[in-house]
């Protein structure tokens, strides 16, 4: 159990995230799994804020009710003093990122239909381009 005396809340934070994800994962692993790829768990006096990017795959999970039902009791058990659960959003820092899905595919297969190559073998064999279908690895 974590001790709330000390009002350093910046110390108890990084104390915190550990501690409560390994008592999660002792009884609902996919959940700690979600809190594990979360951005950052705080400590705020009798809240606990889960920070995860905005429409992450961790966010959308954690959001639910199941989940947020299953999480606020594990809180209420680990802390045993009353502690709520509250779930940030935040955007994502890199400008890129921000960019919706539509717009980023958008650019990757105009990068690839300009491609010098791809216009070279479509000139060699006389082809012509039917569709574009980006991988993600890049």
């Amino acid at each position: 159990m974590v001790p709330l005396i000390n009002p350093v809340f910046e110390f108890i934070t990084m104390l915190v995230g550990a501690p409560v994800i390994e008592y999660v994962k002792s009884s609902k692993p996919v959940i700690a799994r979600r809190l594990e790829q979360a951005k950052e768990i705080k400590l705020d006096e009798n809240l606990i804020i889960i920070i995860c990017e905005a429409g992450s795959a961790q966010s959308d999970y954690l959001k639910r009710k199941e989940s947020q039902s299953a999480l606020d009791i594990l809180i209420k058990d680990f802390f045993s003093n009353g502690h709520k659960l509250k779930i940030v959003e935040t955007e994502t820092e890199n400008g890129e990122n921000n960019k919706n899905k539509v717009e980023l595919k958008a650019e990757k297969k105009e990068r690839l239909k300009n491609d010098p190559v791809i216009k070279e073998a479509i000139e060699v064999f006389g082809g012509r381009v039917i569709s574009i279908k980006p991988n993600n690895k890049e």
